[in-house]
């Protein structure tokens, strides 16, 4: 099955290890996180969440995004 990349622009990202990132992308896919950067210019097909944007480790090491609290996918 062909996976689409999903992309997410936020306020703020709060990286793995506590530090954070103001205006920032993330980009998603089979919801895994694969990576990010500074939002420098409107992306076409890109979802703003308003706040912040949390990524987590699980345990096995694979790095997620978190919208209040819950998986993005």
């Amino acid at each position: 099955m062909n996976q689409k990349m999903k992309r997410f622009a936020c306020h703020e990202i709060v990286l793995a290890d506590g530090s954070r990132q103001t205006l920032s992308v993330v980009e998603i896919l089979s919801g895994e996180v694969v990576r990010w950067y500074p939002l420098k210019e409107e992306l076409p097909f890109t979802q703003w969440l308003p706040g912040s944007i949390e990524l987590r480790h699980d345990h096995e090491g694979a790095l997620h995004a978190y919208y209040n609290n819950v998986m993005i996918n």
